[in-house]
């Protein structure tokens, strides 16, 4: 096996492992690098996550144009679960301009698809004080 050849998905785990604390201490920073590198390589799964710690501030600090650009890239890349987390940042105009149509758009592809995330979004759009 070259020395250049990466596992993405393999990535991802590392991460996942260092995120909850699995089978390493939880280590924030390290979950972030192992993300970074999946995302890196283009992996829609490393790019929507990598979105997520930016919008959350892990291992990194919390920059919600940074989390757009890669949950957006995600979604254009057909990671479903990108749908609601985008149509939330448009919604609510975070690392974008605020785009309620927009939002609801996103969320209604999302949901066609099936996207849980999506329908509870456009579920609490109706009703008073929502998202």
């Amino acid at each position: 096996m070259p020395p250049n050849w990466v596992i993405p998905n393999a990535q991802i785990d590392l991460a996942l492992e260092y995120y909850h604390g699995g089978l390493f201490p939880k280590n924030h920073a390290f979950a972030f690098l192992w993300t970074k590198k999946a995302a890196d390589v283009g992996y829609s799964i490393g790019l929507n996550n990598l979105g997520n710690f930016y919008f959350m501030g892990v291992g990194t600090e919390i920059d919600y144009t940074l989390a757009f650009k890669y949950m957006h890239e995600a979604m254009l890349m057909g990671e479903t679960v990108s749908c609601s987390e985008i149509g939330y940042l448009y919604y609510h105009g975070l690392g974008t301009e605020k785009d309620i149509d927009k939002a609801i758009d996103i969320w209604e592809t999302g949901a066609s698809y099936g996207s849980a995330e999506c329908m509870k979004y456009l579920n609490q759009i109706k009703t008073p004080g929502h998202c």
